[in-house]
């Protein structure tokens, strides 16, 4: 995937009012759903503790977004910097092949 974004564009979202609101709320709901998993009362089914663990990862990895997506910009521009210099990984396995 080629992302529209550099790296420095994502940190400065990250530092931003926008994501800093986003990221409190989800924080929030993540505590709601850490709440009910806690179940002090023991009414919770499987079926209802499985959709709340699957809340709590989906929320988890929301908030991972930006860092996923710096991430992979910097692997992309690594691999592109590799790929100039002859040397590009096409195995994605540690071992180095020629392009």
């Amino acid at each position: 995937m080629e992302y529209k974004s550099s790296v420095s564009m994502v940190e400065e979202f990250v530092e931003g009012c926008i994501w800093k609101d986003i990221e409190c709320e989800l924080h929030i709901w993540l505590n709601d759903v850490r709440d009910h998993l806690e179940d002090p009362e023991g009414i919770l089914k499987l079926e209802e503790l499985k959709k709340l663990q699957g809340n709590a990862e989906a929320l988890r990895n929301v908030l991972d977004i930006p860092e996923t997506i710096i991430r992979n910009i910097q692997i992309s521009l690594e691999e592109r910097k590799e790929k100039e210099n002859g040397r590009f990984n096409t195995n994605n396995r540690g071992q180095v092949g020629s392009a």
